[in-house]
């Protein structure tokens, strides 16, 4: 249906995507209603933000001059359309370096709409596609649940075949398929703008976004604060149980609600007063009345002693009490709010321990089948789990799995190297993507030499940002996936100044892992003690997987010690280089604090002391990882491993960044995440925004 036919009421008109999407389904129900083709249609947005994610619609069908109505929602999956570029290909052909744009909607179901980047018009270059996206996918079977494209989802509300049910779904697909090709005009309901749409059916499931957020919602905190401040009703008047439960830290609080009590209770003394009322009212009401209004609700009714017109004024002077005494019912208000997200996150600790052992399965398995999702987030992940313990129930890992729902940025690399990697796309997104997620497998494979291990790795950080996501409800690489914005304008410098394109990939990287690794440790530090206490199993898949990894990382510290004592010219004698090499760290460490404060040393040159202490840190550091890696595989070889999620973020992003990043490409210095130009860099200023369908340049550049 051509928007320009949709009378959109009310609200502002939504942004082109989002219409085109209402467009299609405005279309679906004027079929099921049975109005004429050209009968008027209307949409009303009767909920959510005008620039928000998810919104909610009236859609309207006139027919014999009676209005059909019903409602749908329309949600926005990854970045906002209207923050993305809108640059597409001229050649009319789908490009490496475009992605589609995807919408959940809620109509009767939950489905996931694809909108391809490029219109496909032809319903055999479109059916191939569908066979391209669910290829990956099956290989993935058993193990891993997926939901991929179909025809079914919308021909099933358009067209629906009595014997449905006794098909299976792979049959009951074929069959639509066939149907289309013998009633064309259906095929319409499958198109947007004149092009076909990917959907996808996830009536049975739900994104882990959605779970994630319910452990995390704000708003839900909100109103259990408001519970809890009307159920713990004596605590304000009862100092030592109002300790006992919010801490010996928050009787100050305590003692200055107390105070704004006294002035509540003066006021409607005085009001009563001015009012010619005089009956007694019990402490309990006032108190009752009180904390209505400290849980943020209105008191709807006083007792029947009062005259209908004393409610207004009551309510109005109980909010002017509280706003003239605001840092101090604040305060009390933070308290309480406080103790609901501790309780909250007790309450959901096994629930997320759950959740990241099967996102860590989930990596074992991918590397299993050797494919990499290169998308991997919370929006492409729906929880696979008993109705009856979904979804606010996943009380351990056996509860529940993840099933994955886009293919379209995956590539497999069962063959390799036999054969050569097919080229993915050149796409991801940003607060779960790397660098290498951007550039090419012909560079990549020059600069990062392990192709397949690159490709899982990318999946590996996705897991990273996604464990800290499940915790804490917030996004670890908040700050660092605005650097990834910089790509385009890097490489565009990098070619003007006639440099080979892996010097822009080594540029950005240098830029990017130096934003990741600074807001990694700065946002794990601050959130250690919830990460440390959630508990991780792992599954025997997993534990191998981590285990081999680290062990890899293992023998490449060691050699890099062997390498830095082969190197060094400080201690020459052969006796001196094998007693570094064999030194643990913690010998080390009390070396270069005698270093440190020049007791009882030998006599050196000039400036020999501090080459010789930058010696000893360097090799403090590489012994101290070796360390930490023999440790873990220890640990990894018992019958059940548990790590903490903070050390299993930790073991993880180790290897990533580690397998991403080379010294030799240069230090990684905070002034690389500032918007000014260093000296030798090849960025500039104001870089707009970049997305997916511009990395398609790096192949022309490259």
């Amino acid at each position: 249906m051509d928007t320009d036919q949709i009378r959109f009421v009310g609200n502002a008109r939504p942004d082109p995507e989002r219409a085109a999407v209402i467009g299609l389904f405005l279309k679906l129900f004027k079929h099921q209603c049975g109005a004429d083709p050209d009968a008027k249609v209307r949409a009303t947005q009767i909920s959510g933000e005008d620039d928000g994610p998810d919104l909610t619609y009236e859609l309207r069908v006139k027919k014999n001059d009676k209005w059909e109505r019903r409602r749908m929602s329309v949600g926005i999956i990854g970045e906002n359309p209207n923050t993305r570029s809108r640059s597409r290909s001229r050649t009319g052909s789908r490009t490496k370096g475009s992605k589609s744009t995807c919408f959940k909607v809620t109509y009767d179901n939950l489905l996931v709409i694809k909108v391809p980047p490029v219109p496909i018009r032809k319903f055999e270059e479109y059916t191939e596609s569908l066979h391209t996206e669910g290829r990956i996918a099956v290989k993935l079977e058993p193990e891993i649940e997926f939901v991929a494209p179909g025809v079914t989802a919308i021909m099933r509300k358009v067209h629906p075949f009595k014997d449905a049910a006794e098909l299976k779904p792979s049959e009951l697909e074929s069959r639509y398929i066939a149907w289309l090709r013998e009633q064309p005009a259906y095929q319409d309901f499958l198109k947007i703008s004149g092009g076909f749409v990917f959907v996808m059916d996830l009536s049975k499931y739900a994104f882990l976004s959605q779970v994630v957020e319910a452990m995390h919602d704000a708003d839900v905190y909100r109103w259990k604060m408001g519970e809890e401040i009307l159920k713990s009703h004596n605590l304000l008047w009862d100092i030592l149980a109002f300790e006992n439960k919010y801490g010996s830290e928050a009787l100050t609080t305590c003692f200055n609600i107390n105070k704004v009590y006294s002035q509540y209770e003066t006021h409607l003394s005085e009001m009563m007063q001015g009012q010619g009322l005089s009956f007694p009212i019990p402490t309990s009401r006032k108190q009752e009345w009180f904390l209505h209004h400290l849980a943020e609700r209105t008191v709807t009714r006083l007792d029947d002693a009062f005259p209908e017109e004393f409610l207004l004024k009551f309510n109005e002077m109980v909010k002017e009490v509280l706003l003239e005494n605001s840092e101090e019912v604040d305060a009390y208000r933070a308290t309480v709010l406080s103790y609901i997200h501790h309780v909250s996150f007790i309450q959901n600790k096994d629930q997320m321990s759950g959740l990241i052992y099967n996102i860590i399965h989930l990596l074992a398995c991918l590397r299993d089948r050797q494919i990499a999702i290169r998308d991997l987030k919370p929006d492409n992940l729906f929880v696979v789990a008993e109705k009856d313990r979904y979804p606010l129930f996943i009380a351990s890992p056996e509860d529940a799995s993840l099933g994955l729902i886009d293919f379209e940025t995956a590539v497999d690399f069962t063959d390799y190297p036999e054969k050569e990697i097919p080229q993915p796309l050149l796409a991801g997104t940003p607060a779960y993507a790397t660098p290498s997620h951007l550039f090419p497998n012909r560079l990549l494979g020059q600069t990062l030499t392990d192709l397949p291990r690159v490709f899982n790795y990318q999946d590996w950080q996705a897991a990273i940002a996604m464990i800290y996501n499940i915790v804490t409800g917030e996004l670890l690489f908040e700050h660092t996936r605005k650097l990834l914005f910089k790509t385009k304008k890097t490489i565009q410098r990098t070619t003007e100044l006639n440099l080979p394109l892996s010097e822009g990939f080594k540029e950005v990287s240098r830029m990017y892992w130096s934003g990741a690794v600074a807001e990694f440790e700065e946002k794990l530090s601050e959130k250690k003690g919830l990460l440390k206490s959630i508990p991780i199993s792992l599954s025997d898949k997993a534990s191998v997987m981590i285990r081999e990894d680290i062990k890899r990382e293992h023998k490449n510290t060691e050699k890099q010690v062997q390498k830095y004592v082969d190197a060094q010219v400080i201690f020459h004698s052969d006796k001196n280089r094998k007693n570094l090499l064999k030194a643990p760290v913690m010998e080390v460490g009390r070396l270069r604090e005698r270093w440190e404060k020049g007791e009882n040393l030998p006599k050196t040159p000039p400036g020999m002391r501090t080459q010789i202490l930058r010696l000893l840190r360097d090799l403090e550091q590489l012994k101290a990882r070796s360390q930490r890696q023999k440790q873990l595989m220890r640990l990894l070889e018992k019958e059940t491993p548990r790590l903490s999620a903070y050390d299993l973020s930790k073991v993880l992003f180790d290897i990533v960044f580690t397998a991403m990043y080379r010294e030799e490409w240069g230090g990684l210095d905070e002034s690389d995440l500032s918007d000014a130009p260093s000296r030798n860099s090849v960025l500039s200023k104001n870089e707009p925004t970049l997305l997916y369908e511009e990395t398609a340049l790096f192949e022309a550049s490259g």
